[in-house]
């Protein structure tokens, strides 16, 4: 009986003393997201807000660091759109919005008085909660979000949508769940963090999505896949209670 008390005020003792070495960050992020693959998507800017835990592991250089972020993404593509019979130039946007939990694996290097260097790597898993396709038609101030939510059904665009080679553009319905690899690397001085970090989706958004020029698709399809992934780089500051 004395052994297992002495076993569980230890036990008590080490996470009382672990719990008081975690920190936690919250964290803004704002930059720029695209696809691989189709060709011609242009970067949509991006944000990310949320908060992490640093939780040590062995000494103090090493931690991991799960988070709960609410994440935006997209696209932006160039085409045509079809009013009555006047073929019109648009521009288009893609909002996905995400709730997205990554876990990376850090390393701190001290570089000062209470400052820090901090490397991370690791995976990141997200949920598709809502994504909206708006189209502009240039030198007006006309404009139209369509109705579908991409990660419920797929895109029609009215049928009134095509690329800058007049191929009509249909979009399959996205899928709700992404995974990939996140990165980056943090500035710590005191309480305060700056950094640059990016994502690169291993998880295809959806089928097929070709806009554009056909030999180019057929290119990016051979280098990247020709189902489109999420990608995107983006400064990060924060501050650590």
């Amino acid at each position: 009986m004395k052994r297992l008390f002495l076993s569980v005020v230890l036990l008590a003792t080490c996470v009382v003393a672990t719990s008081a070495q975690i920190k936690y960050d919250v964290r803004a992020s704002l930059g720029l997201s695209s696809m691989l693959s189709p060709s011609n998507a242009d970067t949509h800017v991006a944000f990310k807000i949320g908060a992490d835990a640093n939780i040590p592991i062995g000494t103090s250089r090493f931690a991991v660091e799960p988070g709960l972020f609410f994440s935006q993404k997209g696209i932006r593509f160039n085409g045509y759109y079809l009013v009555g019979d006047i073929m019109s130039d648009a521009k288009y946007s893609t909002t996905l919005n995400y709730l997205e939990m990554p876990i990376l694996a850090t390393s701190k290097v001290h570089i000062g008085n209470d400052s820090y260097i901090i490397f991370k790597m690791g995976p990141y898993i997200a949920y598709g909660m809502k994504g909206k396709t708006t189209m502009k038609l240039r030198d007006t101030d006309y404009s139209r979000t369509f109705g579908q939510n991409h990660f419920r059904e797929k895109c029609d665009y009215d049928n009134a949508a095509y690329d800058e080679d007049g191929n009509q553009i249909l979009c399959p319905k996205f899928n709700r769940f992404d995974a990939g690899v996140a990165y980056g690397i943090d500035f710590r001085i005191h309480r305060f963090i700056i950094g640059i970090e990016g994502e690169y989706g291993l998880l295809p958004v959806c089928d097929e999505l070709y806009m554009g020029n056909t030999f180019e698709n057929i290119l990016s399809a051979c280098l990247f896949g020709s189902k489109p992934k999420n990608i995107s780089i983006s400064f990060t500051t924060g501050y650590c209670f």
